[in-house]
């Protein structure tokens, strides 16, 4: 598709190999860039075109989206996120465009015992950072979990959660008589919710598609949209989404004209990546909006949001989702992960969880279905539409499986090598190979066999593949083939090597990501935090994707040779060719400095090429990368 609208409602562009700025060749979508044709409040006034540009580490996890703006990184959104080597979400950063200026809503410290957070605290002083993460207590242990892991408190929504024998959530209380239930049949199916607050009771009953409020049929649902009922009839709501299911556009006939009817935009949602509704001034025009009757509540991956009481939860039926915090309420039931409440394998740009048990890659599974599809197709197989919908169903399911398994066996190596990569593709091709085999068999009565030869073929035609095609992306990356390390890239410093752990100094020694002590611990060449405990730098410095460290000790950027060379238009033209290579300039808080930093010191034969300059806030980031240096080459 394409992002232009044209006279379509709704377009959408995602970019893989072929983006200009940070081109990916591992699957990973590099941009993807939208634009609706309407603002459902003002019909005649289209809004601008949105995209994001997307930064992943070293495994293949979400690390930023860099916002735009009609193609001009404009960070009106960004969304950015580190992890420890559990999968846990560290710190969330969120900016929005609200009081006409570019704020940060969300910056989000999580702390954890094991698997489980204790408490989060946003560390954002923006006037409106209630519109990200509303944090409303300051306490040492703000959320609970009973035995099974389901998180049972959350002061900082102020809710009580009581569960049921499935690990369904059954209650949730707000405050006195202000709390939210949920009624569901012997397998686990939601038949009805109630939300009850003071005197008021309202009811939703779910069957079959269709839903009742408050005992009267208020809409039938539907994977296009719904029907709505009005009066004695019913009016169409279509909705478009894009390639994870999410909800973009509603639209219905405009009947202002019964004899020519057209399409209407009576809401439009756009997301942050892990699934916030992002929020926008009018001008902008990029909240959840509706014109008349209820609004759509069923948007990210198409699941109803539930945010009565300020919850703010998707239900994917298994389990809640919170796309506040990228993270689940209750472990996974289909244990695929060490991390039990890790989302969308941290990369919810192609990763969807459509139950809230198994979690896959929509790219697979599209193009397992389509080749499946075909391969029905030339040998004759589909008769119908319904024999073509199983073909693509099950070609859709295998190619699923192979990716997410594929994936998680890998979680924990270093994912650039070819090694990995050929371990990844035979766990992969095998899970395939197997789903796609059975399923075939089930619905159209081919023959398959799972012996032992068959299987260790199929895992050495996957693993050589896959090896293949990651020897490839490195090349293509400026890596070694083999080992995936990064070669002499022009302009830039031999990188410290990544490893799931830590970095290796010198000495070899691994420096870990994520242990948080201090400069004053004895152990000191461990990773460090500063004074707000803001994490120095490692190999990816944070929204700017991997950035090469200098070979020596620091030099600080004071010397005589910068100060001399570095005039009001040199600096303005280095802002200009940073933002132009799709990185975001760093927002200064108030008390700090932005500082333009060598990456390659002069003392050690660097140079003042763009290329070899990164901008720091002082003392923020600055001055813990200087720290850090220090300590890592002792």
């Amino acid at each position: 598709g394409d992002s232009n609208s044209g006279p379509d409602l709704f377009g959408l562009k995602l970019s893989y190999h072929d983006d200009p700025v940070a081109p990916q060749y591992n699957g990973n979508i590099a941009a993807m860039r939208w634009k609706t044709s309407q603002v459902p409040t003002v019909q005649t006034v289209a809004p601008p075109k949105m995209g994001y540009q997307y930064r992943y580490d070293v495994l293949d996890r979400l690390t930023s989206a860099i916002s735009e703006k009609n193609g001009v990184v404009d960070n009106s959104h960004n969304e950015t996120v580190t992890y420890d080597r559990d999968g846990n979400i560290i710190t969330l950063k969120r900016n929005a465009f609200t009081s006409g200026a570019v704020q940060e809503i969300d910056n989000l410290a999580y702390t954890y015992d094991g698997y489980r957070t204790k408490k989060i605290d946003d560390l954002s002083t923006a006037a409106n950072k209630t519109l990200g993460y509303d944090d409303k207590q300051k306490v040492a242990e703000e959320h609970l979990y009973d035995l099974n892991g389901n998180m049972i408190t959350d002061l900082n929504k102020g809710t009580t959660i009581i569960y049921n024998e499935r690990n369904l959530v059954q209650q949730i209380t707000f405050g006195t008589n202000h709390k939210l239930e949920f009624l569901y049949d012997r397998t686990g199916r939601k038949l009805q919710s109630k939300y009850t607050k003071d005197a008021a009771v309202y009811t939703i009953d779910y069957i079959g598609g269709i839903q009742y409020e408050q005992g009267q049929i208020a809409f039938i649902q539907t994977d296009e949209g719904r029907a709505r009922k009005t009066g004695t009839s019913y009016s169409y709501e279509y909705d478009i989404t894009d390639h994870l299911g999410n909800a973009r556009v509603t639209f219905t006939a405009d009947l202002t004209n019964p004899n020519q009817p057209v399409a209407k935009v009576i809401q439009q949602n756009s997301y942050y990546p892990y699934g916030l509704a992002m929020y926008g001034d009018a001008v902008n025009n990029l909240h959840l909006s509706y014109v008349s009757g209820e609004k759509s509540k069923y948007l990210y991956s198409g699941k109803e949001l539930y945010d009565q009481g300020g919850l703010n939860w998707y239900d994917h039926g298994a389990r809640m989702y919170d796309p506040a915090l990228g993270r689940w309420s209750v472990t996974d039931p289909a244990s695929q992960f060490v991390n039990p409440y890790l989302a969308m394998g941290n990369n919810p740009v192609i990763g969807v969880d459509p139950n809230g048990k198994f979690w896959h890659i929509v790219i697979g599974a599209a193009i397992g279905g389509t080749f499946n599809l075909v391969d029905k197709i030339v040998h004759g197989q589909i008769t119908d539409f319904g024999s073509g919908l199983k073909a693509f169903g099950v070609g859709a399911f295998a190619g699923g499986l192979g990716a997410a398994t594929g994936g998680a066996a890998i979680a924990g190596m270093s994912v650039t090598s070819v090694s990995t990569a050929f371990i990844g593709g035979s766990i992969g091709a095998v899970y395939n190979d197997m789903a796609l085999g059975l399923g075939n068999m089930i619905a159209f009565g081919d023959p398959y066999d799972p012996s032992p030869a068959r299987l260790g073929t199929t895992a050495l035609i996957g693993g050589v593949t896959g090896g293949l095609f990651q020897g490839i992306s490195n090349s293509a990356a400026g890596r070694n083939f083999w080992t995936g390390k990064f070669t002499n890239l022009k302009g830039w410093v031999q990188p410290i090597e990544p490893t799931p752990y830590g970095v290796k100094n010198d000495n070899g020694k691994i420096v870990p990501f994520d242990d948080g002590v201090t400069p004053a611990d004895p152990i000191a060449g461990n990773y460090i935090t500063n004074s707000k405990n803001t994490p120095y730098p490692k190999v990816v410095v944070e929204g700017y994707g991997e950035v090469p460290f200098p070979e020596g000790p620091y030099t600080p950027n004071n010397s005589s040779v910068l100060r001399g060379s570095f005039t009001a238009k040199y600096k303005a033209d280095f802002k200009e060719w940073w933002i132009s290579q799709g990185r975001p300039w760093p927002q200064v808080p108030e008390g700090s400095t932005l500082n333009i930093h060598h990456i390659k010191p002069l003392a050690q034969g660097g140079t003042n090429a763009f290329d070899n300059l990164v901008p720091l806030v002082q003392p923020e980031q600055h001055q813990p990368f200087t720290n850090w240096w220090r300590g890592f080459k002792q």
